[in-house]
């Protein structure tokens, strides 16, 4: 026997023979290490297992979609990620008790040769963006692949904790960047399970150079079985991390060699042992860089400009935003994705806000960013108490903080201490003033703060003392004459009575001269004002008694003989009454010769201050003259004559002081008032008067005169009248006479001389001669009688030779010389049976036997009436004008150009004659004849353009109808047949007719001849062309000839010749029977040239082709195959129809790779993937997840070395 050793290591639950020290050994040593594999199946089969896997997403030149699971390191040749994607992992736990809480320790290198490698945990599947930095789309990330779960179901998630953070060289990261990503981005996934906690180990020391961070989960598992639990580390960003002082970054990317290492450490259930998965530095594409500039501690309301500057950014746009904003910043002007600059005011707080700007490359995403503190100082400012205007200047004023500022302000001086300043109330003036307090802070930065002040008026105050005094006036109480109410009285003499209106002045206690009295007032703003006025205090005088005296033709006086003996001898002498004013300037020799009247003399003693009242004395000194009454005198009045005036018949130097009495007359007079004495109207007389006048105050005796008046009565001519008289009479006395009222005296004359109509004057002289002659006037008018005849109406024709008229008058009896007058009342008549020629003359007589006449004037009677009208023709060209009679009399004959009217004749365009007549009579009253012309209108016009169809065999051209003749209607016919298409909006290509025409004047009659014509004169006629571009067409050929090569692929393709306008897009497809025939296309989307995938049989490929314009063409190839389909081989798909995961098993063993490929029903490659020979393919299922694709029929492909199977599966979700 020969000796050999087995050594047995185990690894996730699989067992191996690590080796064999004897290469050769009997049958015996076969079943012996076939049972101990047994026997050691047996004992570790059931235990928990658990498997790290990364994911693969292929080369950025080659990737991988859906990405594989692998247990192997990532590297540049099979990944391709970014700076902050996050590496995708899979923890596939196998043999799991259900119900189970378990607690599993991760481990991933946050530190690696001092750079940041894993920072922290996130969501599984974050490769964005992908498109920009590789130029395809991001690929398919699903843990579930390989395994029994389906992504999207049966799963649950946990919010990833916030990283810990020790000794990091950037303040706030990891955590920074953590809090970037959205909630979703932070979780952690799992499958038949349910994650309950998620903490972490010590935290990992960021100053050491190599530290790994461990994170501890805790789940609770659901079924019995496998758990798969899903997760990813996030690749540290040199956007996050900065560059060292080298500018080597501190990022994953500046680390060499496989930084990026996650591992499974342990867990509750058993030695799970230590599996670590890496990821290659040079599979990591480096993010673009940016840095942000810009002031960082700004003033409020300040506008600064932030700008941005970028490293390996390709084709960058920038999105900017203003963050954390406490102070209310904002963009001056909204930025674009263009601008590399900004320009922010800072708003008008205190706050911070940070300028964020988002940099969008080929290579990726970054942002940077500047926080900025705005600073506002925070200034306060109380202005001083309300002021009076007469307050003074008032210093060292402060109340403004923080101190160092400068005060402004109406009245204001700034003292320049920065601390205080002077308000000068008068120098502001009355009314409401601001002051302002300016201060700048360290930083540059302004602030102010205001309050009022205001500056009172000063009240405005007014007294009036009393009236100046007397000595002797007594106590004067009750006073006022201050303004406002309120105030306080003093002075000398002055008592106050507390009531703050009135006060009592006492004239002797403040004895004589001049005394201030003042009034002080107090308003409710604390502001004073007074006023004072002065009251002068007098002493008494004595003018002595009032005397009298007459004297009659006195020369001189003397007026100090008249004063009595207590008398003043210091006044003065004023003349205050008398007829003239004397020359009193010598009181003791005063001329009075020939003054005649009462003189009233006045003395007066004036107080020494002209303040007590004057005292004065009265002389009356009658003055008197001898008189004389004047001559005798005579007048004579006519009629009544009031109030005379007797004296103005006194002749010169008469005095007029005398009285009137009558001594004779018709009557006795009322002689009271003799200067107007009312004298009656009694007829012609003789009236009496004597006149005594005595001297004025009957000192110097009487005289005497007399006067004479002769009176006489006006004559009563009655009062004017008027006279009506028939036309052409002459006008009589009487009846003038008869016409005047008021009972005039008779007697008198008439002028002018007496005739017609016209004004007659009667004139009569007075009894007396004294008051002359007096007129009255008649207006004598002649009666006009008014005749109105209206147009005479001629009898018709069994009347004819009569005709009769309507006569209306102003009043009277109408007659008529020929035929019968009727009265129709009303002054209304009618005159019948007058022969035709024959004048009548009617007429009228009045009540005053006034008579007027009127001839009419026979007219021209006519026997035959006729009433007609006609049209026009109705369109250029045709004879369709119509004359219609409306009405002849009976027995009347019409004919147009001698022709008998007919009522449907129709008339061309030109000139007619109408008559009608009776036959056989042969009058010219009885006999029209008309004249009138028919017209032709205008051709009938339009326009009509037209657009061409898009493409080939469309019907999207137009037309478009332009200038259609007023009331005219169209139509749209195709080659000018068929039917109407004017209410379509499209047409295909064509020849079409716009035909326009006016449907109203088509002739009732049917007589258009247009048709007889080379164009019809009732329309109008457009052509439009519609063309249609070239086809656009394709045709197909191979590479391969007639006959495909199954084994070799190099010239198996189809290309496309093409006709069409500017770029073309391809489209390719499959029949589904070629499909199930295996036949397939590489890449749908490659152009005019596509490689295919040859099957057995024959197929159809399809090609749908489009140009710029729009327009699509199709063409189709057929080819044929003898590749022979393996009939060797038979593979099971089940279930069918499947709703997520199809298995795929074979009935032998497969001892090769087995690649399976999944098409839609046109061809295109939906999934591949090739399975490794394991040695024992066919007793395992493979699987497909369908979950992924929409419900639809697909084919699927099955290649080993044996050949080719293609089944259909139906996808029913």
């Amino acid at each position: 026997m020969n000796n050999f050793t087995i050594k047995i290591g185990r690894s996730n639950t699989k067992l191996c023979i690590l080796s064999f020290l004897n290469a050769k050994f009997n049958k015996n040593l076969v079943l012996f290490a076939t049972f101990l594999f047994m026997s050691i199946g047996l004992v570790f089969a059931q235990q928990p297992a658990a498997n790290l896997d990364q994911l693969r997403n292929g080369s950025a030149a080659s990737p991988n979609d859906p990405g594989q699971w692998v247990n192997g390191n990532l590297g540049a040749q099979n990944s391709h990620y970014s700076e902050g994607f996050s590496s995708a992992y899979r923890a596939i736990m196998t043999n799991m008790p259900s119900s189970t809480v378990v607690t599993l320790t991760l481990e991933y290198d946050v530190k690696h040769s001092n750079r940041h490698a894993l920072d922290y945990l996130t969501y599984y599947d974050r490769i964005e963006p992908h498109v920009a930095s590789y130029g395809h789309t991001k690929e398919e990330i699903d843990p579930t692949i390989g395994t029994s779960f389906t992504e999207g179901i049966g799963f649950t998630n946990f919010t990833i904790p916030v990283p810990p953070v020790l000794n990091s060289p950037i303040a706030a990261q990891p955590v920074d960047s953590y809090n970037d990503l959205s909630g979703v981005e932070k979780l952690m996934t799992i499958w038949n399970g349910t994650i309950t906690n998620i903490t972490y180990g010590p935290t990992a020391d960021l100053s050491q150079s190599n530290e790994p961070q461990q994170i501890i989960v805790t789940f609770t598992t659901g079924s019995a079985g496998d758990v798969l639990l899903a997760w990813g580390g996030h690749i540290a960003s040199r956007h996050d991390w900065g560059s060292d002082g080298g500018g080597i970054p501190r990022s994953a990317g500046g680390i060499s060699g496989s930084p990026y290492h996650m591992r499974l450490i342990s867990w509750n259930l058993n030695n799970l042992g230590n599996q670590d998965r890496s990821l290659s530095a040079d599979a990591i594409a480096a993010p673009p860089e940016c840095e942000a500039s810009g002031a960082e501690l700004v003033c409020a309301d300040e506008e600064n400009i932030y700008s941005v500057i970028t490293a390996g950014a390709t084709n960058p746009t920038y999105t900017w935003e203003i963050l954390s904003n406490t102070s209310g910043a904002s963009f001056v002007d909204v930025p674009t994705n263009a601008d590399t600059s900004v320009n922010v005011n800072s708003g008008n707080s205190s706050g911070t806000y940070i300028v964020k700007v988002t940099v969008d490359a080929d290579e990726g995403t970054v942002f940077c960013q500047v926080e900025v503190t705005v600073n506002k100082p925070t200034v306060t400012f109380t202005a001083p108490a309300d002021l009076c205007l007469d307050s003074g200047v008032q210093a060292g004023l402060g109340g403004g903080s923080p101190q160092g500022g400068v005060y402004s302000g109406a009245g204001v001086t700034d003292d320049g201490n920065g601390m205080t300043y002077s308000f000068d109330p008068t120098a502001a003036g009355v009314g409401v003033h601001t002051i302002t307090y300016d201060y700048s802070d360290g930083n540059g930065c302004d602030g102010s703060a205001s309050d009022d002040v205001e500056v009172f008026d000063l009240p405005t105050v007014t007294f009036t003392a009393p009236a100046d005094l007397c000595l002797d006036s007594g106590v004067q109480a009750g006073l006022g004459g201050g303004s406002p109410q309120g105030g306080v009285y003093s002075g000398a003499g002055v008592t106050d009575d507390g009531n703050g209106m009135t006060y009592s002045f006492d004239p002797t206690a403040a004895g004589v001269g001049v005394h201030t009295i003042t009034y002080d007032y107090s308003d409710g703003n604390g502001c004073d004002g007074s006023a004072s006025d002065d009251v002068t205090i007098d002493s008494p005088v004595d003018a002595g008694n009032d005397n009298d005296d007459a004297q009659c033709d006195l020369e001189t006086v003397s007026l100090n003989s008249y004063l009595s003996g207590d008398a003043d001898t210091n006044g003065t002498w004023e003349q205050i009454g008398g007829p003239n004013n004397l020359d009193i300037s010598d009181p003791d020799n005063v001329n009075v010769s020939g003054e005649q009247g009462i003189y009233t003399f006045e003395y007066t003693v004036v107080s020494e201050l002209g303040i007590c009242p004057s005292d004065f004395m009265v002389l009356e000194l009658t003055l008197d003259q001898s008189v004389d009454a004047g001559d005798d005198n005579g007048d004579q009045f006519c009629g009544a004559n009031p109030g005379v005036n007797l004296f103005s018949y006194l002749s010169n130097g008469a005095d007029e002081t005398g009285g009137w009495i009558q001594i004779g007359g018709l009557e006795t007079l009322d002689l009271s008032n003799a200067s107007s004495v009312d004298f009656p109207d009694k007829g012609a007389g003789q009236y009496t008067f004597r006149y005594t006048v005595a001297s004025a105050f009957g000192v110097c005796g009487t005289s005497e005169m007399e006067l004479i008046i002769d009176v006489d009565s006006v004559s009563n001519p009655g009062s004017d009248g008027s006279l009506t008289i028939c036309v052409g009479d002459i006008v009589t006395e009487d009846q003038l006479f008869g016409a005047l009222t008021g009972l005039p005296d008779a007697g008198g004359s008439w002028s002018p001389e007496l005739a017609g109509a016209g004004t007659y004057t009667y004139s009569i002289e007075s009894e007396g001669g004294i008051c002359g002659i007096e007129e009255s006037q008649v207006v004598v008018t002649e009666q006009v009688i008014e005749i109105i005849a209206s147009d005479a109406i001629c009898g018709e024709l069994s009347d004819f030779g009569f005709y009769s008229v309507d006569v209306t008058t102003n009043g009277g009896a109408l007659v008529s010389d020929y035929g019968t007058a009727t009265d129709n009342g009303g002054n209304s008549w009618t005159i019948t049976n007058i022969p035709n020629g024959q004048n009548v003359t009617v007429t009228v007589t009045t009540d005053l036997e006034c008579e007027a006449s009127l001839e009419i004037v026979a007219p021209e009677c006519a026997c035959i009436a006729l009433d007609y009208e006609y049209t026009d023709v109705s369109c250029y060209g045709l004879d369709d004008g119509t004359i219609t009679v409306n009405f002849v009399p009976d027995g009347a004959t019409v004919t147009i150009n001698g022709q008998p009217y007919d009522a449907n004749m129709l008339y061309a365009p030109g000139s007619y004659t109408i008559i009608a007549f009776y036959e056989g009579v042969d009058i010219d009253e009885c006999i029209i004849e008309e004249k009138i012309n028919i017209e032709e209108p205008d051709l009938v016009n339009i326009n009509a353009v037209g657009t061409d169809v898009t493409c080939y065999g469309a019907n999207d051209g137009t037309i478009t109808v332009s200038n259609l003749s007023d009331g005219a209607i169209y139509t749209i016919k195709k080659n000018g047949i068929g039917a109407d298409l004017s209410g379509q909006t499209y047409f295909g290509p064509g020849l079409y007719i716009v035909k326009a025409f006016l449907p109203q004047n088509v002739p009732s009659s049917g007589m258009n001849d247009g048709g007889n014509r080379s164009y019809d004169p009732c329309e109008s006629i457009v052509i439009v062309n519609i063309e249609q571009p070239a086809p656009l067409a394709c045709k197909l050929f191979t590479g391969f000839g007639t006959k495909i090569d199954c084994k070799n692929s190099e010239n198996n393709w189809i290309a496309a010749k093409t006709v069409g306008q500017g770029q073309i897009t391809f489209t390719w497809s499959l029949s589904p029977k070629s499909i199930s025939n295996g036949w397939g296309i590489v890449d749908d989307t490659a152009g005019n040239v596509i490689e295919i995938i040859p099957g057995t049989g024959s197929a159809t490929y399809y090609l749908s082709i489009q140009d710029e314009t729009g327009c699509i063409s199709e063409c189709s190839i057929d080819v044929t195959s003898k590749c022979s389909d393996n009939k060797s081989m038979n593979v099971t798909l089940y279930p069918n129809p499947v709703k997520d995961i199809l298995n795929v098993k074979f009935d032998d063993k497969v001892d090769s790779d087995v690649t399976i490929e999944v098409y839609n029903l046109v061809g295109t490659k939906m999934f591949a993937n090739t399975y490794s020979n394991n040695g024992k393919r066919g007793a395992n299922d493979m699987k497909i997840d369908f979950s992924r694709f929409p419900s639809h029929v697909y084919y699927v492909k099955v290649i080993t070395k044996k050949g080719t199977i293609i089944k259909k599966v139906v996808l029913d979700k």
